[in-house]
């Protein structure tokens, strides 16, 4: 906002307004997996893998739940955790989903399906939306720590998201397929597997992911 004067006591005020990604997501944990009842969720049977809720800013906030499900669901996905070391799932009790922790745009299929349609056209306009991770590798990547990107892969009816060894991305990716990331995979930032909601994780290595996960299960062509 600016304001100026002039003779006689006039004043000019302007204003602009500059959109970036649009949305507010608050975490309620660090990989959400709303919808339900029913869920496939599987922890793998590596004993190097840890999962953890816990903040690593300085100072820490409050530690998140690792895993928040629907209420339905918080059985199943427990009975996984309780299956894993006593240090593997930090904090180690499932969270549960409800009206007030829920990120609006998962509230319900409309909400998701609109969500999209708002970050599609978003990355469109931006130059940052893809059929495939090729096209978002010929097009500068998926971003680093010192230069964080918003990428859309529009991949529902199309191929697998595969992330490989080492640096793979930074900032907030959206994928509306199915997403492969390997146990070498680094990424940081905010994953939102909006659509087939599939994401798997395998194979060795020391490979990181900082920030969040969401993935939800939805056509997000389907009706109302």
């Amino acid at each position: 906002q600016a304001e100026g004067y002039g003779p006689k006591g006039a004043v000019k005020r302007l204003e602009m307004v500059i959109r970036r990604a649009g949305f507010d997501f608050d975490p309620p944990a660090s990989v959400t997996l709303p919808g339900g009842p029913g869920i496939e969720f599987d922890l793998g049977s590596s004993s190097d893998v840890e999962y953890s809720g816990v903040d690593l800013g300085v100072p820490p906030e409050a530690s998140l739940p690792t895993f928040s499900v629907d209420p339905d669901n918080v059985g199943t996905v427990q009975t996984v955790i309780d299956g894993k070391d006593d240090d593997q799932v930090l904090p180690n009790g499932a969270g549960a989903l409800n009206d007030d922790n829920t990120p609006s745009f998962v509230q319900d299929g409309d909400a998701a399906r609109e969500f999209l349609a708002e970050m599609r056209d978003f990355a469109e306009e931006s130059n940052r939306l893809f059929p495939n991770k090729a096209a978002a590798v010929g097009a500068g990547g998926l971003g680093t720590p010192s230069s964080p990107k918003f990428t859309f892969i529009d991949n529902y009816d199309g191929e697998v998201v595969e992330l490989g060894a080492n640096q793979q991305g930074s900032g907030i990716l959206i994928v509306t397929g199915e997403l492969l990331t390997h146990g070498n995979t680094d990424f940081q930032g905010i994953i939102l597997v909006l659509g087939r909601g599939k994401m798997d994780r395998d194979g060795g290595g020391e490979g990181v992911l900082q920030g969040a996960i969401l993935v939800a299960n939805f056509d997000p062509n389907g009706a109302p």
